[in-house]
């Protein structure tokens, strides 16, 4: 008793058949929707995506020079946000761009304003060396 192949079993159609089968399965991936993947940007749009953390960026640095601490974190929040979501954080340029946004956010720019007594005293001392020194 001898076995034949499954090809040959059904003729012609049964090979047409698991050939196309076989095809269409390596055309097609199903992928778990649960997973994290970064969603895709056309290019338009992903140039855009750039230009706004840009401006994020550089709006984070306005507030710091301004002592604007709440401004400031929430701009690197939503930078933070941002990368997290539209860029591939498992790439090194993502990863070294995360650990400095979390560096920077980890800074405190709190500062304390000087009174105006103190800032007499320091006028008064500048003009008694002025005026000691001959000049």
């Amino acid at each position: 008793m001898k076995e034949k192949a499954p090809a040959q079993d059904g003729g012609f159609w049964s090979r047409l058949g698991s050939e196309v089968w076989s095809e269409v399965k390596q055309l097609v991936v199903v992928r778990q929707v649960g997973t994290s993947e970064p969603p895709l940007v056309p290019p338009p749009q992903a140039y855009f995506l750039r230009e706004n953390l840009r401006l994020r960026l550089l709006n984070a640095r306005l507030s710091l020079l301004v002592r604007d601490e709440a401004g400031y974190r929430e701009d690197l929040r939503a930078a933070d946000a941002w990368i997290r979501r539209y860029f591939d954080v498992r790439g090194k340029h993502t990863t070294d761009a995360l650990a400095q946004l979390k560096q920077l956010s980890a800074a405190s720019i709190s500062f304390e304003m000087p009174t105006i007594s103190e800032s007499l005293d320091a006028v008064r001392g500048f003009t008694s060396r002025r005026t000691r020194t001959p000049g």
